[in-house]
């Protein structure tokens, strides 16, 4: 790649203060004053959706929050959008807004990459209720699956399958429910790239996001949504790593913690930084842990730590 010039060096410098100035006016405008001031302090997921809804349903709005983005980038082409960009080998998206109740994101899916591509093996249920207007269909197909919600105690061995629902045309213009705590989705067929703007609500989310297999519609895999739950648990492998076997305290109480995969990291990341002082919690856990995988998981390790200590007497 040749070296910028200095002309053109100076030109990114120079357009760094108009970009603020548009930027700032941009997130100040009526568009966005509308999303937030719709999802400012909303705790019900069904009114945040209610008025996702409602915004995404009106195009005059949806054109106001690209005009005059697309006007500055005509008029500058070192204008820099004011929202962060994500790209993988299907799409482009661009969050553009995000707050505690949900996030805005515009997405474009190559038609050309999606011919290219293998078809998918799995699908997800996000575990998010989200509101999809599809500006431009492209000819595609939604594809859909709808699997059981579920409670904190959700494990693998207890989950119900995924069952295919009735597919849909995406026509320009419609603006779609999906609700991700129960359905999968996949966008197929398109002709035409498709371009989409997505409400994704964060309140009122499953626990869990799950991942089950396309064809016999099993559940494969299960990851946490709970942010608190997540820090816990990359706390506790913090705590292992730096070989703090003398936070038996703090392990134990996250072995009580209401999330399941939360007790169960911390039996793992305790025995890890030192069995010996976690046995007597894990046989509790092998008898009156509330989930059934837990209660089978710490049985067996209970062997295998009985069948270590044979071993090394």
């Amino acid at each position: 790649m040749p070296p910028v010039s200095n002309r053109l060096r100076d030109a990114i410098v120079a357009a760094r203060a108009p970009n603020h100035r548009i930027a700032q006016a941009w997130r100040d405008g009526d568009p966005i004053r509308r999303l937030r001031d719709a999802w400012d302090g909303v705790a019900d997921v069904e009114t945040a959706a209610t008025h996702a809804a409602r915004l995404l349903a009106d195009r005059a709005w949806v054109a106001a929050i690209f005009a005059p983005l697309i006007d500055a980038l005509a008029a500058d082409p070192l204008f820099d959008p004011p929202f962060k960009v994500s790209r993988d080998a299907l799409r482009t998206s661009a969050r553009i807004h995000d707050c505690p109740t949900g996030s805005l994101t515009a997405t474009l899916l190559s038609a050309a990459a999606l011919r290219r591509s293998k078809p998918a093996t799995t699908i997800v249920v996000p575990g998010r209720l989200s509101i999809m207007r599809v500006h431009v269909g492209g000819g595609a197909t939604l594809r859909r699956w709808r699997a059981e919600q579920v409670a904190g105690d959700f494990t693998l061995a207890t989950a119900g399958p995924a069952h295919p629902l009735p597919r849909l045309a995406l026509d320009d213009g419609v603006v779609l429910r999906i609700d991700g705590r129960s359905d999968a989705m996949l966008i197929t067929n398109a002709a035409r790239d498709v371009v989409t703007l997505t409400a994704t609500l964060r309140i009122g989310a499953a626990p869990v996001m799950r991942e089950y297999d396309r064809h016999d519609g099993r559940a494969r895999r299960g990851a946490t949504l709970d942010e608190r739950a997540a820090r816990s648990q990359m706390l506790l492998t913090l705590l292992r790593a730096n070989g703090r076997g003398d936070c038996g305290p703090a392990f134990d109480a996250a072995s009580r913690d209401p999330a399941f995969f939360v007790r169960w990291d911390a039996m793992r990341q305790w025995l890890a930084s030192d069995a010996e002082s976690a046995v007597t919690r894990l046989t509790e856990m092998a008898a009156s842990d509330p989930n059934d995988d837990i209660r089978t998981l710490a049985g067996a390790t209970l062997v295998q730590v009985a069948a270590a200590r044979a071993a090394h007497a």
